[in-house]
């Protein structure tokens, strides 16, 4: 049974729903096979959050450029957070041949997203026959990392950013909701006070002093929103599709950075990128106080590269690709390549410092071929090919 859509589309795009394909048995992996124009529907994509994630560029052994990511995020049923079992996500594989593009593509999606404010996108729901697949029509667009037939290649990362902390009366913490006391910070010293750099904080997060009785809540985040007259402004995914669709190489993909607005989804997260290319050039760009940074970079995790404080978090799973990187130097296989994804791997149900890892993609450049695992089971491989 088809599921229900919620209202109408433009002509041409229902047809990528009816296509779409469930891989596994649980419903955690589907396929689209998309030929329509989504950019009719970039105003439905507006909310990406918190990815913590890991990418790195390596040579194979036999010269082909390998482009691995793992996208580390762990989401719950309707945005209920609950036991582990309640842990779950939607990944989606999306296949493009967008007539108004220049490139086709492959790139892999957190559905979830796509309805974020009521997380009604999860394991098993684009094929249950109940669940409305409306939104999925702009899967294209909320793409985590990809690749073109050109052998261009991108990956988005969450930053965080800075805040503005302004002292309001004091809270008690058994007073405040159980999601505000998630996102709390709590210091038992005197003297001590929230900081502007605090990687683990977002707007609305309250400070409490319990030594002094004092409290701070942020009112301002410094999330990027470039407004330079007369570019157009993008997210962060639109962009990164914007550069396989229109891109060959990190040249090209760069002046497309440079070409528009860049502005975050939501006001309390940043995102770098790290787009490389069959020629083994990889840059990151960042965006620091409005201003596009960009720098010579083979791997990324989630802090800044192009900033002194190295501001953010992921050092150790840096640290992991580094010492990978740097015992292959020669070149690594694929399987070597996705050994060191699940090194980097994570699982924040058993503590690990973000999240979860949903998938672990391994592209070669050269070849157009894009092999996944799926939640970390690394003895099963799905494969794609653009």
């Amino acid at each position: 049974m088809a599921n229900p859509r919620r209202f109408l589309l433009p002509p041409g795009i229902g047809r990528a729903l009816d296509k779409i394909k469930k891989e596994d048995e649980r419903g955690l992996l589907y396929y689209m096979d998309y030929k329509a124009n989504y950019y009719l529907l970039e105003k439905y994509v507006d909310k990406i959050v918190n990815p913590g994630c890991s990418t790195f560029l390596t040579k194979a052994l036999n010269g082909d450029m390998l482009f691995a990511r793992n996208y580390d995020m762990c989401h719950w049923r309707y945005n209920r957070r609950g036991a582990p079992e309640d842990g779950t996500g939607l990944i989606i594989v999306v296949r493009c041949t967008n007539k108004k593009a220049k490139y086709k593509s492959l790139g892999v999606v957190d559905g979830f997203w796509l309805d974020v404010a009521k997380g009604r996108y999860f394991e098993g729901t684009l094929s249950d026959g109940k669940t409305d697949v409306t939104l999925m029509a702009a899967a294209p667009l909320a793409i985590m990392d990809g690749i073109n037939d050109q052998g261009l290649a991108v990956s988005i990362m969450h930053l965080p950013t800075e805040n503005e902390w302004n002292e309001t009366a004091y809270v008690d913490f058994n007073s405040l909701s159980e999601d505000e006391k998630k996102i709390a910070k709590i210091y038992t010293e005197h003297g001590e006070k929230p900081q502007r750099l605090d990687a683990s904080v977002r707007k609305g997060a309250i400070a409490i002093n319990t030594a002094d009785h004092r409290s701070w809540v942020v009112n301002k985040n410094f999330a990027v929103k470039q407004d330079d007259p007369g570019k157009k402004t993008l997210i962060h995914p639109v962009l990164m599709r914007k550069m396989l669709d229109f891109a060959k190489d990190v040249d090209e993909a760069v002046e497309i950075a440079r070409s528009v607005n860049v502005q975050s989804p939501l006001r309390d997260n940043d995102y770098h990128i790290l787009v490389s290319d069959k020629s083994g050039k990889s840059v990151i760009l960042e965006w620091v106080n409005n201003k596009l940074n960009v720098a010579d970079a083979k791997q990324s995790t989630n802090f800044h590269l192009t900033r002194e404080d190295r501001y953010g978090y992921g050092y150790e799973r840096y640290d992991i690709l580094t010492a990978c990187l740097g015992k292959y130097k020669n070149g690594m296989s694929e399987e070597i390549a996705m050994r060191t994804l699940q090194l980097a791997s994570q699982n924040n149900l058993e503590g690990s410092d973000v999240g979860l890892t949903q998938w672990s993609s391994l592209y070669n450049l050269d070849k157009g071929i894009m092999k996944l695992t799926v939640f970390a089971d690394y003895s099963k491989t799905y494969e794609y090919k653009i």
